[in-house]
């Protein structure tokens, strides 16, 4: 939302005044281009008592611009076709191409009617932008009753030609307005990042003091259960030793015993030996040796 507003902003600054009106290149009419005669005709004869008042105005416009404006004022009420009028009487007042002739009529029941007509000279600079921005200052005069006639006229002429050849001061204005929504807008980003920086870090400085207050048994029980059940499952099974044969017992034999059974063993070995037939010595080949 913030970045919409911010581009809407800064477009409307970019192709309009501060007041509504569009910015537009225009250049005054060079010296010469004017042959300057009076500045109104009032027909009324009511409305302009003070000429010095109400030409002050309209002379501002005419060094602004280059175009010298001319007020002609008819009588209050009256129907004439006031364009028409404008242009049929604007070769009888002008000699030049470098005039603005506004014809003037007040209603008499609060309000007014207005035509006009310019010379070719005075076309690029009160074009139709600049006859809104007239009108509209006409209107705003008209309405303020503190004011005098003279300076309805006056005023509505004089602001118009500050606004419509305001293009010295659009490059400066233009960065004043982008400074005016810029400024705010980074100060507003920057706010969000501190403030979502420091909320970061809020909720890592608490999550440091849970872990650091919750007892270590607490953490994963179930997960090193498991963990420990897997490592056991997959552990391999060492050798199981063969079984060491019981040993039988034997019953001793009592020593009296043993003696005499070996006594008996060596007496049968001398009368095995007496028995024996004599072998012949080594080396006796007789035959008597061998029967």
């Amino acid at each position: 939302m913030l970045l919409s507003g911010f581009s809407g902003l800064v477009s409307s600054c970019a192709g309009f005044h501060i007041d509504g009106t569009p910015i537009i290149e225009r250049t005054a009419l060079s010296a010469g281009s004017v042959s300057e005669t009076g500045y109104y005709t009032d027909e009324d004869g009511d409305w302009i008592h003070d000429a010095s008042k109400m030409e002050s105005g309209l002379r501002t416009f005419y060094q602004k611009t280059g175009v010298q404006p001319y007020v002609y004022i008819l009588p209050n009420g009256s129907s004439a076709d006031l364009v028409a009028f404008a242009e049929s009487n604007y070769d009888k007042l002008f000699s030049d191409e470098g005039h603005f002739l506004l014809v003037f009529c007040d209603d008499g029941e609060g309000g007014f009617d207005c035509g006009f007509t310019m010379g070719d000279e005075v076309t690029p600079i009160m074009d139709d932008a600049a006859i809104d921005v007239l009108a509209g200052n006409l209107d705003k005069y008209y309405r303020n009753p503190s004011i005098s006639e003279e300076e309805i006229f006056s005023k509505a002429f004089a602001d118009t030609g500050e606004t419509i050849m305001a293009k010295d001061t659009y490059f400066a204005g233009s960065l004043m307005c982008i400074a005016i929504v810029l400024v705010p807008a980074l100060v507003y980003v920057g706010v969000r990042v501190f403030r979502a920086r420091r909320e970061q870090e809020e909720r890592d400085h608490k999550l440091q003091e849970e872990i650091l207050r919750t007892p270590l048994e607490k953490f994963g029980d179930e997960e090193v259960e498991e963990l420990a059940k897997k490592y056991a499952s997959d552990a391999p099974q060492a050798a199981t030793p063969a079984a060491t044969p019981a040993a039988v017992p034997v019953a001793p034999v009592p020593v009296s015993a043993a003696a005499s059974a070996a006594a008996s063993v060596a007496d049968e070995f001398d009368q095995g030996a007496a028995t024996s037939p004599a072998m012949p010595a080594r080396g006796d080949t007789s035959p008597d040796a061998h029967e």
